[in-house]
């Protein structure tokens, strides 16, 4: 269906009830690239567009993209639909969040507006710690925000500010939900014995990420 239409008629492009029925059988995320100037203005061909791949919200008329209940559907689809969303609606936090629900780096592509809102990264966090990862650099040094996303993900810890990384609390939690974070704590971390413990408890294979002295060290081979 979907090489049928590059090389259709245009008079078949201009066919809305074939190109609506095509959309529903089509997997193909360009479908609506080759369809006719007029129907891209079609409200209800942009919306069954988008529900099927999220992404054509880039081929559709720019009204479209300022449409709120359209870009839902696009992002609810595929978070990283938002790229292509208007900046008006980058900066919507019901729109953002069903991005971030999906993948957590899909929030680079929001307003930078949000990516300084702390009460909004704050919660964020708790959804998908990766946000952190396009959060503010002063954000990044909020040890609540930080402690928050190792808990919903433990290798959130990479992108948290380096004196947070010495955090002994952060680490225990981060450690907690990703025991292999331990390889992004400070050096100092590596060398505390409850620290490698904690780690090494609930894998192994985490030794690999300590100080060397330790794997000879007879409390630690215990616990291995």
């Amino acid at each position: 269906m979907f090489f049928s239409l590059i090389y259709a008629d245009n008079m078949l492009r201009k066919n809305k009830n074939f190109i609506l029925k095509s959309l529903k059988q089509c997997n193909w995320g360009t479908f609506i690239e080759y369809v006719s100037r007029d129907l891209k203005n079609d409200r209800d061909v942009v919306i069954e567009a988008v529900k099927q791949w999220g992404m054509s919200l880039q081929f559709v008329n720019a009204k479209f993209k300022k449409d709120k209940e359209i870009v839902l559907i696009a992002v609810k689809q595929y978070c990283n639909s938002l790229e292509h969303a208007d900046e008006s609606l980058k900066k919507d936090k019901e729109i953002v969040i069903e991005a971030i629900k999906q993948n957590g780096y899909a929030f680079q592509y929001s307003h930078e507006s949000l990516k300084k809102d702390r009460e909004f990264i704050l919660n964020a966090v708790k959804i998908s710690g990766n946000v952190l990862s396009y959060a503010d650099d002063s954000l990044k040094k909020d040890k609540e925000i930080v402690l928050e996303a190792v808990k919903q993900n433990g290798s959130s810890l990479f992108y948290a500010d380096y004196s947070l990384k010495k955090d002994k609390q952060i680490a225990f939690a981060a450690i907690n939900t990703n025991c292999f974070s331990i390889q992004y704590v400070d050096e100092s971390l590596k060398k505390d014995k409850e620290i490698i413990a904690a780690a090494i408890k609930k894998n192994s294979y985490c030794i690999k990420f300590v100080d060397r002295k330790f794997i000879r060290d007879p409390s630690i081979i215990a616990i291995i």
